[in-house]
């Protein structure tokens, strides 16, 4: 997300029309978040389409600083006396649904996790629905009191810069020095929000912190390229093997998500592989075996630990208060039992298999 400064009514209008063409014009996803007051305009580009994405926002920008900032020769051109010179600010921003601090389970040691809104995958048992919109929401939440219930209006998503981001980890250094944990993006999708993951992730790298993406694979695999050399850990969810059931689950083909895993594989950077167990869904034996055979065949030392992330109904009632239809009413978590054979199961794969994040 970018803040255009300095505001003039009519002048900003028509940088929207121009903002807006361009994407028209190039073919990107028309997911465009427009928010304007009397101090600023805010514009919000999403990479919702990664496997046709056909610019680079940072081409956008390129184009925007060259209607901006050079000076026409004729300057009583049609275009210009539209387009006039001003000074304007960019400053890049992501959508943030919740900040955890003293995070024990997305990575080592004690972690500040910043969970980004927005996701392309539609996951049947989603246990952040909040985070699955690229917008910001307000929902009523109704809270019980006796026999009296109190309503009130929730915001749900907020705009960080990158030094948002570097003040919230600053006042929680001490512990974070101390356990040797860091920084976690997850979501939601972080990749979605990818200009401003990179931003996040340089700043982060630059101050001393150890990086962590927590990712369900799904985005383009330059996108993956640019963010390995300042990301020390990725959380890498593997849902499906099998295309079409992976389509079915989560409304996306997993083909792009096995081939990021491939490449983060080569990176050298560690990776934990977390398994959501969703019975009825994912936990039949043929697919575990096959699983099992995947991680054994594609192991590399970047892979370090592989998570079994039970199925639980805590989220259930998110769904209601942000009007989202909840589909597994009807499955029951695993059983503990299971969850620990499938533990020794998977420690064939020659890496520590935790139970949990």
């Amino acid at each position: 997300m970018f803040v255009l400064s300095n505001p003039n009514n009519d002048n900003h209008l028509n940088l929207l029309l121009l903002i807006y063409s361009i994407k028209k014009l190039f073919n990107l996803h028309p997911l465009l978040n427009l928010n304007y007051d009397n101090r600023k305009i805010e514009i919000s580009f999403y990479d919702a389409t990664p496997w046709q994405k056909a610019l680079q926002l940072s081409d956008v920008l390129q184009l925007l600083n060259i209607f901006l900032f050079l000076n026409p020769q004729n300057s009583n051109s049609c275009f210009y006396s539209r387009f006039p010179i001003q000074p304007y600010t960019f400053y890049m921003k992501g959508l943030i649904f919740s900040v955890k601090r003293y995070s024990i389970h997305d990575g080592p040691g004690i972690r500040v996790t910043f969970f980004m809104k927005g996701c392309p995958l539609n996951c049947m048992w989603c246990h952040n629905p909040e985070g699955i919109s690229p917008f910001p929401e307000n929902v009523i939440r109704s809270d019980k009191v006796g026999e009296r219930e109190f309503s009130n209006s929730e915001e749900v998503g907020k705009y960080y810069s990158v030094e948002n981001i570097l003040e919230v980890l600053e006042k929680e250094r001490v512990f974070i020095n101390q356990s040797k944990g860091g920084v976690t993006f997850s979501g939601g999708e972080p990749m979605l929000q990818f200009e401003f993951l990179l931003e996040a992730l340089k700043a982060c790298k630059e101050n001393g912190y150890h990086t962590a993406v927590d990712t369900s694979g799904y985005s383009s695999t330059e996108n993956y390229k640019s963010i390995i050399p300042v990301t020390d850990l990725f959380l890498f969810d593997i849902k499906h093997l099998d295309e079409a059931r992976h389509i079915e689950l989560t409304g996306v083909s997993n083909i792009g998500i096995l081939d990021n895993y491939r490449l983060l594989l080569e990176s050298r950077k560690d990776i934990m592989v977390r398994v959501p167990v969703i019975p009825g869904f994912n936990d039949d034996p043929d697919h575990l075996k096959k699983l099992k055979q995947f991680l054994l065949s594609t192991k590399t030392e970047s892979l370090k630990k592989i998570n079994l992330l039970s199925f639980h109904k805590i989220g259930s009632s998110k769904y209601k208060r942000f009007n989202i239809p909840y589909r597994m009413g009807n499955v029951e978590p695993p059983a503990k039992g299971k969850i620990q054979d499938l533990k020794e199961f998977f420690l064939e794969v020659g890496v520590k298999v935790k139970i949990g994040g």
